[in-house]
This record gives structure tokens, C-alpha cells and sequence, in this order.
């Protein structure tokens, strides 16, 4: 009795067939990647741009491209000085246009999470049990309830490296043309360290200080920032 042994013909041809369609799917998995990786560099651009000729020139340039992006997020630290004690809490604000925003500061503070919201011309301040207290102006309400306030009003301009139009004020500048120091309603403000988005300046690193206070502010994360 003579066995025939089969062709291994076609299991060759389907394991063939199966590592060209492994293959395929790698290279379409790739392809997506670089897509995605290439989308998210062209979105964002974190390049220096090239030294202005005239940093004046530059810097009403970055005035005229930051003052109308009024919405963002950022997350960082803020560590505070006042009658010879020092503080420090985790920084979380979410601005949604100049008349709307929310701060939340976390960690040992001694007094928990707070949160200080302004909403409709009203300003809100809830305490790490819940309880929430309402005024009309921000610095009172912290300055009542923790000893010592942040300048709102202000940093609404100094965090995005601008100063507060409706105010007299004195300026440096560095040689890409942006905020080095700054002199404002009371408070000496110097910009230590920026991070570069789609060729605007963001500070990241910020020191802030006037006759009873000394406020710094290290920005980790610029989440969003927008134009709305």
C-alpha cells in the first residue's frame, strides 16, 4: 500500500498570505502614527523664533496676538510669602473669557482645596469643607479668609506676558521683545522663563512681589489656549 503525502503548497500559501496581511496591518498602524505625530507638530510649534530686529516692533506684535485669546486653562504651582510665612498649593485655572473664571488652589495650604470663581460680576470662594462665601471683590474675599490675595485683576494680563491697559505701568524688555520686568499697580513683576506656542511667548515662570506679598508662579502645563 503506497501512501501520497499531500502538498504542503498550499499551507505555505496560506501562511503567505497571513504575514503579508501581519505586514499590512503594521504598516497601516505606522503610517497612522507618523500621520498623527506629524499633525500634532504641525498644530503645535514650540520653536524660538528667530532674534527681532526691533524688539519693540515684536513685542506690539505679541500685544495685538495675545490680548484678544481670553480663554485658556493651565496648571502649575504657586508658592507664596507674606508676614514671614511661606506657602506653596497646587495651581489649576480655567479662564473662559475676561468676566468668567474659576482658580482652584490644592495641597499644604493647611486649609485644603479652595476654589474662587467669578461668574456674572459675582466672585464666590469655597472652602475645603464645602462651605462657599460670596463677595464682590476677589482680593477681599481671599485676603478675609486666608490672610492674603492674588492679584486677579492683574495677572488676568501678566500671565499671558501683557500689561493691564487700563493701568499706567513701566516695562523691560528681553531680545525676543517680551516682558523681562514690569511695574504695575503696586507690584513689580519679572518674567524668569516663557515656553514659545506657534511662535507667541507663554511665561512659565513668574515672580511677583509688592510691600506685603511675594508670589511666584511656575506654569507646568498650558492646556488650552484660544481665541474665542
Amino acid at each position: 500500500m503506497i501512501m501520497r503525502l499531500k502538498s504542503p503548497l498550499p499551507l505555505i500559501q496560506l501562511q503567505s498570505k497571513k504575514i503579508k496581511f501581519i505586514n499590512f496591518i503594521k504598516l497601516t498602524f505606522l503610517s497612522t502614527l507618523i500621520g498623527l505625530l506629524s499633525a500634532c507638530a504641525t498644530t503645535l510649534n514650540t520653536s524660538a523664533p528667530p532674534i527681532p530686529k526691533d524688539k519693540n516692533i515684536a513685542w506690539q506684535h505679541y500685544q495685538q496676538q495675545l490680548t484678544p485669546k481670553t480663554h485658556w486653562q493651565l496648571q502649575g504651582i504657586a508658592a507664596v510669602r507674606y508676614h514671614q510665612q511661606a506657602e506653596q498649593a497646587n495651581l489649576n485655572w480655567t479662564q473662559q473669557g475676561p468676566h468668567s473664571y474659576q482658580i482652584s488652589l490644592s495641597g499644604p495650604l493647611g486649609i485644603g482645596e479652595v476654589r474662587l470663581i467669578h461668574r456674572q460680576g459675582e466672585y464666590s470662594f469655597t472652602d475645603s469643607h464645602g462651605k462657599t462665601t460670596h463677595a464682590s471683590s476677589a482680593q477681599l474675599l481671599m485676603q478675609n479668609l486666608l490672610g492674603w490675595s492674588l492679584p486677579v485683576k492683574g495677572l488676568y494680563y501678566w500671565v499671558r506676558g501683557l500689561a493691564d491697559p487700563n493701568a499706567s505701568y513701566q516695562k523691560t524688555l528681553d531680545i525676543y521683545g517680551r516682558l523681562a520686568s514690569l511695574q504695575q499697580a503696586g507690584w513689580q513683576i519679572n518674567y524668569l522663563r516663557y515656553q514659545w506656542r506657534d511662535g507667541l511667548p507663554l511665561p512659565t515662570l513668574i515672580r511677583l512681589k509688592n510691600q506685603r506679598l511675594w508670589l511666584k508662579i511656575a506654569i507646568s502645563d498650558w492646556q488650552a489656549f484660544a481665541q474665542k
